[in-house]
């Protein structure tokens, strides 16, 4: 059973902020005492995060973007993809809650790793991201123990 689903929509906003903290990482890079070559390769690295970031957090434009969230009445979550699949998910305690940002840290079951959503105001309805915050802070009654593989 869900509670609602929640769909995603690209963000200026979180757009704005990864090109902010990436500058940030390249001039700190650039200001470092490293030679021109380890500079110029990690300033490519930090170009390419960025490209990566802004083409699937921000513009929800990647195969594997998440577009659609599915809150479950269990404590875990199910996601859509931009490709049409559905993940079963557990919510991992790493997940950050404010009224600002959230971040949403993600297991799939049939997979290895995490998947962080990254959600600010504006990314989904205003309703919507209170009553998902509200989920989020108070769901861990609903939390499989950690036996259960969280």
């Amino acid at each position: 059973m869900f509670i609602q689903r929640i769909a995603l929509a690209r963000s200026g906003r979180l757009a704005a902020v990864l090109a902010i903290v990436h500058a940030g990482a390249a001039a700190a890079v650039w200001l470092a005492p490293a030679g021109l070559a380890l500079r110029g390769a990690l300033s490519a690295a930090i170009l390419a995060s960025l490209a990566f970031h802004l083409v699937r957090d921000a513009a929800l434009a990647a195969p594997q973007s998440i577009v659609m969230l599915e809150p479950r009445a269990d404590g875990r979550m199910a996601c859509l993809t931009r490709r049409g699949e559905w993940l079963e998910c557990v919510v991992r305690p790493s997940t950050y809650v404010s009224p600002q940002w959230t971040v949403i840290n993600l297991r799939p079951q049939a997979q290895r790793g995490f998947r962080p959503v990254i959600i600010v105001p504006g990314a989904i309805a205003a309703d919507d991201f209170r009553r998902l915050r509200a989920w989020l802070r108070w769901k861990a009654d609903a939390m499989p123990s950690p036996e259960e593989g969280i």
